[in-house]
């Protein structure tokens, strides 16, 4: 039986795709990125992503499984759209690519917007606390920050590494810090471990 590369025959699936509909093309390469681009902790509270037709990639829905979820990410969607056009640059520079390479790319995504999708379309049950019931005298349960490791530390560096400016990327930089640990902290405590 004959082993099939299914990277080389992706690849050729897109390239004839891209001469025939670029605007799909484009737009399942988008949906790729995301899916490489974003941990598989921030995956598990995304029900969907769509690519706004006739925007040539520049806009890109999220929908996620709660409200409360949609608004910590949508504080954080200058992180996300970093990630993604840093993922989109390494995917079509190849190999080729340098990270001088990487971070003299043009943006194709511009705009990410977190939407809480509708209760049919959720994929499975979630059970997110609300703000109400994480403040610390509700007492229903309350979520700690939990630190870091070192590989997510490195991740968080690597991801906030194309921002230019110093005083902009430590502000991100302690966002999505703040934001990751908390997020830690949440997850556990909804797990109960």
């Amino acid at each position: 039986m004959e082993r099939i590369d299914l990277g080389a025959e992706m690849s050729r699936t897109l390239s004839q795709l891209e001469k025939n509909d670029p605007e799909l093309a484009l737009s399942l390469r988008i949906r790729q990125a995301w899916s490489s681009a974003i941990s598989s902790k921030v995956q598990k509270h995304v029900d969907g992503v769509f690519v706004v037709p006739h925007t040539n990639g520049e806009e890109f829905i999220v929908y996620v499984d709660s409200p409360l979820r949609a608004t910590e990410m949508t504080m954080q969607s200058e992180l996300y759209r970093i990630s993604l056009n840093t993922e989109l640059a390494r995917m079509s520079l190849g190999a080729e690519r340098t990270k001088e390479s990487i971070a003299g790319s043009k943006d194709i995504v511009k705009k990410i917007k977190f939407v809480p999708a509708k209760e049919q379309y959720r994929g499975r049950n979630h059970n997110l606390a609300s703000s109400d019931d994480m403040s610390a005298g509700s007492g229903k349960y309350q979520a700690d920050p939990i630190p870091l490791d070192a590989q997510e530390l490195k991740e968080l560096d690597e991801i906030v590494a194309p921002v230019k400016d110093p005083d902009l990327r430590r502000a991100i930089y302690d966002a999505a810090k703040a934001s990751l640990e908390l997020g830690k902290g949440i997850d556990r405590a909804e797990s109960g471990k």
